[in-house]
């Protein structure tokens, strides 16, 4: 990628430059400006229609439920559903032993009649509660639709924080997700670029390699891009002039507006002056004032759709909670992905490998054994995910299918043909 062709506001993450070219091979684009506000899971018992033998309709009790299961008698003695049982005893009702009998409620003794008696009514029917089907799967509502989305299975990205807003009552998550959802930290973080008419870092401080510069002006860290090493002395040129995390973003971010560069008058004069104390007074604030094009400033603290920047997992934090985040929700259709769900938190690389998690036990639970070995080749295996025989994403997933399972109520029964 020709980086130099991009736009410069990309400074608000490579997870940016990342997602635009993603979307390049996408074969289905994804949805934006959704809000998501619950998240459930539902189970639903369908009941198939089983008819009774010779007609009658279908093998209901009058409150329209099936009574509780009898067990056929077996053998020779009896069928199921009240039907003929062969062999010399007659059926459930027929005739005394030494005579044949003749239909279901068999004949009369010594006998045989081609018209047996009509007492159907009188004669208890004997019948199994047949195989029931339970549907489990998951809705997702979002702002402003009329009726949720149903769907197999749900990987859900947003960080934690954004997590938080939703209602997730019936995802039926553990105790470790829950606190997770509560608890765990996101750190702060903003940064600043700005736009120059030229690069004065190259051509006045001969800084002719990308790299950063620390200080302790609030500013706090300035990075030097590599990638417009060769555009020219003469072309604009945008500079990461500060990247700050934790109490100094706090601080800085105090002065970020949502319209950047609008009404930040006082955060360009800061880095400004900053910058010139950091580069020696080899260019005077006047100076880079002159040489000043545009900026544009980003807080992740105060953006809506992160609430924060990267996990920042506190003392005890990661060896109490991150195992219950990779391991599924609902019935192991629920699965959570993103930079926070992986050893490698705060970076791309931690999101990737937890998307691969989730993918894998997704394809794991519905015994999609081909599409398993199809993303092995493709992707490979992240080093932190084990998934040997002897290795714990196999537990994760068996513990994360059964958890919550018998919270889940079923909401009614429904009548399907057999």
């Amino acid at each position: 990628m020709n980086f130099s062709t991009e736009h410069w506001k990309c400074i608000e993450g490579g997870a940016d430059v990342l997602t635009q070219n993603a979307l390049r091979i996408l074969k289905r684009r994804p949805e934006y400006k959704k809000r998501v506000t619950e998240i459930r899971m539902r189970r639903r018992l369908r009941i198939p229609r089983i008819p009774i033998p010779g007609g009658g309709g279908q093998a209901k009790s009058e409150n329209n439920k099936f009574p509780p299961s009898s067990e056929p008698s077996g053998g020779p003695s009896g069928g199921t559903f009240g039907g003929p049982s062969g062999g010399p005893s007659g059926g459930p009702s027929g005739g005394p032993s030494g005579g044949p009998s003749s239909g279901p409620t068999g004949g009369p003794a010594g006998g045989s009649s081609s018209e047996p008696p009509d007492n159907s009514q009188d004669l208890p029917i004997r019948r199994r509660r047949p195989p029931y089907i339970v549907d489990e799967v998951m809705e997702v509502t979002v702002a402003g639709e009329n009726a949720p989305r149903s769907y197999d299975m749900v990987i859900c990205t947003p960080t934690l924080a954004c997590v938080q807003r939703m209602n997730l009552d019936n995802a039926y998550l553990n105790w470790g997700q829950k606190t997770a959802i509560r608890a765990l930290v996101y750190t702060p973080s903003m940064k600043v670029a700005i736009k120059f008419s030229r690069p004065w870092w190259i051509t006045d401080c001969g800084i002719t390699s990308g790299g950063l510069g620390s200080t302790d002006e609030p500013l706090r860290v300035c990075v030097y891009p590599s990638y417009n090493l060769h555009d020219g002395e003469d072309k604009p040129a945008v500079l990461l002039c500060s990247y700050t995390w934790t109490q100094d973003s706090l601080r800085t971010g105090a002065l970020v507006r949502r319209e950047s560069p609008k009404g930040e008058e006082e955060l360009l004069e800061l880095m400004l002056k900053g910058l010139a104390r950091l580069h020696g007074e080899k260019l005077s604030y006047e100076e880079l004032k002159d040489l000043y094009v545009t900026h544009h400033s980003y807080d992740w603290y105060k953006d809506p759709n992160t609430a924060g920047a990267v996990a920042g997992f506190r003392p005890g934090q990661f060896s109490q909670l991150y195992p219950f985040l990779t391991r599924p929700a609902a019935g192991g259709l629920l699965s959570f992905a993103g930079e926070a769900i992986s050893s490698h938190h705060g970076w791309i690389l931690g999101a990737m490998d937890s998307a691969w998690r989730s993918v894998y036990q997704f394809l794991y639970r519905y015994n999609m054994r081909d599409k398993i070995i199809e993303l092995v080749e493709k992707f490979g295996i992240p080093p932190e995910i084990e998934i040997s025989e002897n290795g714990t994403e196999h537990l994760q997933i068996f513990l994360g299918s059964r958890a919550g399972v018998k919270e889940v109520p079923l909401e009614g029964e429904e009548e399907v043909p057999a």
